[in-house]
């Protein structure tokens, strides 16, 4: 099978998968601007991967190529008629979703050129990586077997290679193909993802066509903007940088240009440098994920009004909780801060609940986020100590409670100092206050 072919059915099967449970975002973006349409892909990518991850995380269900392909029928069976009588598709959805497909494509086309010119998965960490892929997509049992360490699981946050070797099982490839291709997916997300949202909540402000330049603006910012250090060496000389060797240039250095207190550079890595290194760790696997939960909870600011128990409501709050909480099984770091920007979404929402209506409907969303991804709890195992030796001790035994309590640890290391934390996000934050300030 040559590379086009192969490169061809997965983005056919994306595509696939992204038109069965467009019913479902369409329904979760049925009172944002584009309706959903940019978060399509990511969605559905977590929609096809966990019923059956969950099955066979709980249950002898394998996690296997039949599941998934009767998931992926029962969300077109089910999906659409359902999204037909409830008049979920009209023009302003498929203008939309046209063009953030347009989008997508040409952002995947293009990272399948530039990465073309290197995309072997033997430098860096790819090793690992590569092994966590291969294992997800070979194993029936979750959590997957670890390869390198026989008769055990994989301890880490492997959510992500579930969800990308579940396309590469479908099409029936190899983890190293399945390795790049998931790569220039995730590309192609991330960039139509901080488009949509940024659109999405410009659009209450300005015009549709302000609205849609400054989507284009975000995903700039956040794709292929690097930090300050980087940008001021671009300013001294573009072709300089442009000509050098990556990791002695704007790339390598761009990522370690603060000290710590010993002297040795901090990592400060941005998603151009990481888009670029290739290397398909967790906090890039999760990229195009977190923006969806932050898409989805922008929705949370629209809910239906009426109680919290009213399925237009809890189907939006459930779903939303199921993208929040994978956070945590692909990319650990990222679920506390998402969580509480959904919290707060729901009680600065413009819905007209009461504040107890509210209370509700937040401990509904941390209830979906915790319990729905309950299994991962239990079976991961934290590396580092927990905040209350003695609370997990005592609890360590009791289901769902005592691996979440497991999982919670305080940092005790060393700290990012303000000047450090400033050098890299003090910028951002100038931008952001200005941006809000002018809003009033």
């Amino acid at each position: 099978m040559s590379w086009f072919d192969v490169t061809l059915r997965w983005y056919l099967l994306t595509l696939l998968t992204t038109l069965a449970f467009l019913p479902l975002t369409a329904f979760l973006g049925r009172h944002i601007t584009d309706r959903g349409a940019g978060l399509a892909r990511p969605v559905a990518a977590l929609a096809l991967s966990w019923p059956l991850w969950f099955l066979a995380s709980v249950s002898p269900v394998p996690f296997g190529v039949a599941g998934l392909w009767v998931t992926l029928a029962l969300a077109l069976v089910i999906g659409w008629p359902l999204a037909a009588r409830a008049k979920l598709f009209d023009r302003t959805l498929l203008r939309h979703y046209l063009l953030a497909e347009a989008g997508f494509l040409i952002a995947f086309a293009a990272f399948i050129w530039f990465h073309g010119y290197g995309p072997a998965t033997t430098f860096q960490e790819k090793s690992s990586d590569l092994m966590m892929l291969a294992s997800s997509m070979r194993s029936r049992d979750m959590p997957p077997l670890d390869a390198w360490l026989a008769g055990h699981h994989i301890n880490y946050y492997y959510i992500g290679y579930v969800i990308f070797g579940s396309f590469g099982r479908l099409i029936g490839t190899t983890p190293a193909v399945v390795f790049n291709l998931a790569l220039a997916t995730i590309f192609g997300m991330t960039i139509v993802g901080a488009a949509s949202l940024g659109a999405n909540v410009l659009s209450r402000w300005m015009s549709e066509r302000a609205a849609m330049i400054g989507g284009g603006i975000a995903a700039f910012l956040t794709v292929f903007a690097g930090n300050p250090w980087a940008a001021v060496k671009v300013l001294q000389g573009v072709s300089a940088q442009w000509h050098g060797w990556f990791f002695s240039a704007v790339g390598w250095q761009a990522t370690r240009f603060i000290p710590d207190s010993g002297g040795q550079p901090a990592i400060s890595e941005f998603p151009a440098f990481s888009f670029i290194l290739a290397d398909l760790h967790p906090h890039l696997l999760a990229l195009p994920f977190a923006i969806a939960a932050l898409g989805l909870t922008w929705a949370l600011v629209n809910l239906p009004e009426g109680t919290w128990r009213r399925p237009a409501v809890l189907g939006r709050v459930f779903p939303t909780g199921v993208a929040i909480g994978a956070l945590y099984a692909m990319n650990s770091w990222d679920f506390p801060t998402y969580l509480v920007v959904a919290l707060a979404a729901v009680f600065a929402g413009l819905h007209c609940h009461s504040i107890a209506e509210r209370g509700k409907i937040a401990g509904a969303l941390i209830v979906s986020a915790v319990v729905l991804w309950a299994p991962f709890y239990v079976a991961f195992e934290a590396p580092t100590q927990p905040v209350s030796q003695g609370l997990a001790n005592s609890v360590g035994k009791v289901p769902v409670v005592g691996g979440v309590i497991a999982s919670l640890a305080g940092y005790t290391g060393e700290r990012t100092s303000w000047d450090q934390y400033l050098g890299v996000f003090g910028f951002v934050y100038v931008v952001a206050i200005a941006l809000i300030v002018a809003t009033f």
